[in-house]
C-alpha cells in the first residue's frame, strides 16, 4: 500500500471529510506546494521529524510559512537536545518521503506537536505521503484525528 492510500485509509477509517487535491508536478517545498494546492503558504502544514536526548520521536508541524524555533521546541518537549532523525532512517523505517510527509503517517509512532499558528485557518492542507498531491481538511478535524499538542513552536 501507498502512503497516499496510507493516508486515505485513515482519514476513511475515522470519518474525516477531506479532498485530494492533485498536483501538476512533485513538489517538495512548501511555496511550491501552496502553489500547486491553490491555497495560501499558511495554510500548508509543514511536518518536522526530531529524536530528543533520550532517542524519542517528536513531529512538529508548523505553517508553511514559518520556521521551526528549535528553543521554543526544545521547551515544548522538555529537552535541551534534539536533532532530525536521518533520511535514511525516515525513508527506511518509517518508509516516509522527505518534503512529503503526512502527519497520519505517524500516528502511534511518536508524540505530535502542531504550532498554534495552525489553528488560525480553518482549513489546512497536508502532505498525502508523497510529493504528487495533498489532502485539503478542516483544521479542527486535523486536530481531533492527531490528538496532538497544540505549542508555540515557531
Amino acid at each position: 500500500m501507498t502512503n497516499r492510500e496510507k493516508s486515505i485509509q485513515i482519514l476513511g477509517e475515522k470519518g474525516i471529510a477531506y479532498e485530494v487535491l492533485e498536483h501538476s508536478k512533485k513538489v517538495y517545498i512548501c511555496a511550491d506546494t501552496a502553489t500547486e494546492r491553490k491555497v495560501e503558504l499558511n495554510q500548508v502544514v509543514k511536518t518536522l521529524i526530531f529524536y530528543d536526548k533520550k532517542k524519542r520521536i517528536h513531529v512538529f508541524m508548523v505553517p508553511g510559512d514559518q520556521s521551526l524555533n528549535q528553543k521554543k521546541a526544545r521547551h515544548a518537549i522538555q529537552s535541551n537536545k534534539m536533532k532530525f532523525v536521518d533520511r535514511g532512517i525516515l525513508e527506511q523505517d518509517f518508509g516516509l518521503i522527505i518534503g512529503a510527509i503526512s502527519p497520519l503517517l505517524m500516528l502511534g509512532k511518536a508524540r505530535l506537536l502542531m504550532d498554534e499558528k495552525l489553528t488560525v485557518p480553518t482549513e489546512l492542507t497536508i502532505s498525502t505521503g508523497e510529493p504528487g498531491s495533498g489532502i485539503k481538511l478542516k483544521t479542527s478535524d486535523l486536530l481531533v484525528l492527531l490528538a496532538c499538542e497544540v505549542v508555540d513552536i515557531t
